[in-house]
């Protein structure tokens, strides 16, 4: 069986940006040897069901190196509440007067500059408004009282009646003829001056050259560059765009207004699946785990509390464990009913290759009460059917339990090394491939 090619993503702009496979040094990769004094070492808060990341430096390593996690009000990569293409982000005037209210109760002598500031801008438009139309109202009086004069002034005699009457016949006449003759020149009528005056003894018409063109460009486009620029520069750091709540983004007047922020309410975190946060630790060594009431979890407590909250979390692992040492990037498969989907190098560059789909064999009866449903025909006619739909395979990896070991073990990481794995890639059988020629 022949495997599928995977397939590279079309609008991705840094396909030659090469990211490390892993958040960790990789002496292949960086030119530095790895050493205990560089190692880098995160902390990640389980809230129950999750790690989760707060600090952003720690959020950026992860996610650029390896993929791991997912933003919590993001689809991947944490960027909610960040600039996208160098302006800030939008905000809707109840989600500012939001964040001003939590503001205020963390600082109140920064929310109190920006609402002076705030109620000033409204004042000063609202003085602005009120002098523009003062002074278009007092310009249309004016207007209105010197037209009046001039009508008074303005006598019309029968004389002025009869010349206005031939010269308006003289003209009709004129355009009337005009229009009868053949017009040689029609590529040159818009032109003021006559075609012999701008093309001189040539017959071939003018035409610019593509150098004045792409010199016109170009300053057009390095003044656009250096305009936006400047924009940038002068736009300051933890700045907002207000604009009004939209209910009809067609009848709806936003007036944008920017507006600083010098306190950040809301913050995303990166939220590690069970099986990332413990491949960061046990595999990798660089992450950290407080629980709940503040302490650091050992390795130990890890697996057991992680096996307590998600009853398939030891098959789960095995298998994460089993393709993240192959070099691919695994992700949650529950958007296509499997339980994980490979990448390789990343959702960033490539499609999903494979919806892998995990099947329990000889598990013991101390962990019979959390195994997972059997693979029957309509589940898998269905994943069958979603994977032709999405040019993916199906991937059952059957993993096989340890039995003539100690049960103790299994509440210890130490049982990793004794599982199995079997790879099995299932595709619907097509009769024009699998023909064989007979000689009649």
């Amino acid at each position: 069986m022949d495997l599928k090619e995977p397939k590279r993503k079309r609008f991705n702009r840094d396909q030659s940006f090469v990211r490390l496979p892993l958040p960790v040094l990789i002496e292949d990769v960086s030119g530095i040897a790895a050493r205990k004094s560089l190692w880098p070492m995160n902390v990640g808060t389980f809230n129950g069901d999750c790690v989760i990341i707060s600090n952003q430096d720690e959020v950026s390593a992860l996610y650029n190196a390896g993929y791991f996690g997912k933003g919590c009000y993001s689809r991947g990569f944490p960027c909610f509440d960040k600039n996208k293409a160098g302006s800030p982000p939008v905000l809707q005037k109840r989600q500012w007067n939001r964040r001003l209210s939590w503001m205020k109760k963390l600082s109140p002598s920064a929310v109190d500059g920006i609402v002076n500031e705030s109620d000033n801008n409204k004042q000063d438009a609202g003085k602005s408004r009120h002098e523009t139309t003062h002074s278009m109202s007092e310009q249309e009086t004016h207007q209105l009282i010197s037209d009046e004069s001039e009508i008074d002034e303005i006598v019309i005699s029968d004389e002025d009646v009869e010349k206005s009457k031939e010269s308006t016949s003289r003209k009709r006449n004129n355009e009337v003829r005009s229009d009868s003759r053949p017009n040689k020149h029609a590529r040159f009528s818009d032109e003021s001056q006559p075609p012999e005056a701008i093309a001189g003894s040539s017959s071939k018409p003018i035409e610019l050259s593509e150098d004045s063109d792409s010199r016109s460009k170009t300053c057009d486009v390095e003044n656009n560059q250096q305009s936006s620029e400047v924009d940038d520069q002068n736009i300051p750091a933890d700045s907002v765009i207000v604009i009004n709540d939209v209910i009809d983004y067609d009848k709806c007047d936003f007036e944008p207004r920017l507006c600083v922020e010098p306190l950040k309410t809301v913050r995303e975190t990166l939220n590690l699946s069970l099986e990332e946060a413990f491949f960061l630790s046990y595999a990798l060594g660089c992450l950290h785990v407080v629980n709940l009431d503040g302490t650091f979890m050992t390795l130990t407590e890890m697996w057991q509390t992680y096996k307590h909250t998600k009853p398939t979390f030891v098959s789960s692992f095995i298998v994460y464990l089993h393709f993240r040492s192959k070099g691919w990037v695994v992700k949650s498969g529950l958007k296509y009913g499997g339980d994980f989907l490979l990448y390789k190098k990343g959702p960033k560059f490539y499609h999903a290759s494979y919806i892998v789909v995990i099947e329990d064999v000889g598990q013991p009866s101390s962990e019979s009460d959390v195994a997972r449903k059997p693979l029957d025909w309509t589940k898998f006619l269905t994943l069958q059917r979603i994977a032709e739909t999405v040019s993916k395979d199906v991937l059952i990896c059957h993993v096989q339990w340890p039995t003539k070991i100690n049960t103790i073990l299994f509440e210890t990481p130490e049982v990793v090394s004794q599982f199995k794995i079997q790879e099995v890639i299932y595709r619907r059988w097509n009769s024009k491939k699998n023909v064989q020629e007979t000689t009649l």
